[in-house]
């Protein structure tokens, strides 16, 4: 298996292609790690981390897209600034947003998808070392934190981008995903939110169904852009059930290029 030598040990990575470097960008300004809220209970919550490390150690990801997310390259509008995206597994959004100007902050909890990323997309990258490590490329703005995304506090993003984090979570769950991800923003800051609806008495999440009424109850300033069936995208068991599928796109009302 290969080995990359990084700042404070060596990592065992499943994957080729990962050169480090000394000097890993510093992103954003007083990073800190904080405490996960005190949301659902501890055992529910390591069961939800141990269930997400399991998908990606075996290959279970049927919810990761090869090509940039249609919605993403259609009515994405900033062309700088800080670009925040949770949950970001190694989605290709994060190379299509650090070529158009950004400096792009991911967040991921399984170090199996961030080491395919950099890998697959052959970028080189440093490993800094710390409570929520932060893997950063050699070739472009791009920093992914590794580890529990309500650990993450003192970032002031100038975007979010969330493709698949809301709908990644339960019920339980969001509200303080919500409010978490507000303290990483600033004031004002540009959204592009995809949820996803379908009758949950069919088929269980993940990816969950994010009612309408709950996405205006977090973000009102938000404009749905448009709504239309996803069934050729749903991963197998939605088709199984005969669930239809209907995948929704919002953004910042009234926000144009800046």
């Amino acid at each position: 298996m290969p080995r990359l030598a990084c700042q404070g040990g060596i990592l065992e990575l499943p994957t080729k292609g990962l050169v480090p470097r000394e000097e890993p960008l510093v992103v954003g300004r007083n990073l800190a790690i904080g405490r996960s809220p005190a949301t659902g209970t501890a055992a529910h919550c390591h069961g939800m981390h141990e269930d997400w490390l399991r998908r990606w150690a075996e290959g279970n990801i049927g919810f990761h897209r090869h090509d940039v997310h249609p919605a993403l390259a259609k009515h994405w509008q900033p062309d700088r600034g800080t670009v925040l995206v949770p949950l970001c597994g190694k989605s290709v959004d994060l190379r299509w947003l650090a070529e158009r100007g950004h400096t792009v902050v991911g967040v991921e909890l399984a170090e199996r998808a961030i080491a395919d990323f950099f890998a697959e997309q052959g970028l080189q990258c440093a490993r800094q070392p710390g409570a929520l490590p932060a893997w950063t490329a050699a070739a472009l703005p791009i920093t992914i934190y590794q580890g529990d995304y309500f650990a993450l506090t003192g970032l002031a993003c100038d975007a979010v981008y969330d493709r698949a984090a809301l709908v990644a979570l339960p019920p339980e769950r969001r509200a303080a995903y919500a409010a978490h991800t507000d303290t990483l923003l600033r004031p004002g800051a540009f959204r592009l939110l995809v949820t996803l609806d379908y009758d949950q008495a069919l088929v269980a999440g993940p990816p969950f169904s994010v009612p309408e009424a709950e996405v205006r109850g977090y973000w009102p300033e938000l404009e749905r852009l448009e709504r239309q069936a996803a069934n050729h995208d749903a991963p197998p068991k939605f088709r199984a059930a005969g669930a239809v599928l209907h995948e929704a796109v919002w953004r910042s009302r009234g926000v144009g290029r800046t």
